[in-house]
């Protein structure tokens, strides 16, 4: 089956980003089936205008990032703290809570502490392994 997901992440951490992707990956090597669509916006992959340039702008990069929460069915997040301190990431999580999608928030091994509101919005997160995440996608 073919999953619809988001990865929201701070820009800043896009080593964060490309971790979960290797762990979509992994599941999808290891799990006969598992496919998935990436419908994030990674610095690499902006949301560009008509004419070319960076998207901005507050409402339209907010309306933008809306439509790809729209197309997807789970959100995957970092449970790290930088979450508690990014206003994007927080709206992407409250936008993706309010629309119904599944959120799963995500826990490196070097994570040592899980930003308690993110625990209080989407419940404790799985340990950060292509397994957990899997299991979690798929339940």
């Amino acid at each position: 089956m073919r999953y619809r997901t988001f990865i929201s992440h701070a820009w800043a951490y896009q080593d964060t980003y490309w971790a979960i992707r290797g762990m979509l990956d992994s599941a999808k090597e290891n799990y006969f089936g598992f496919d998935y669509i990436d419908y994030s916006i990674p610095d690499h992959n902006p949301i560009l205008d008509t004419k070319g340039n960076l998207l901005s702008g507050p409402r339209l990069l907010a309306k933008a990032i809306q439509t790809r929460i729209d197309q997807s069915s789970i959100v995957l997040v970092p449970a790290r703290m930088f979450t508690n301190h990014s206003d994007w990431v927080s709206k992407e999580i409250d936008y993706a809570v309010r629309k119904g999608n599944q959120v799963i928030a995500i826990r490196s091994r070097a994570t040592q502490r899980v930003p308690l509101e993110l625990i209080r919005k989407v419940g404790e997160p799985i340990d950060a392994n292509y397994r957990s995440l899997y299991n979690a996608i798929t339940a």
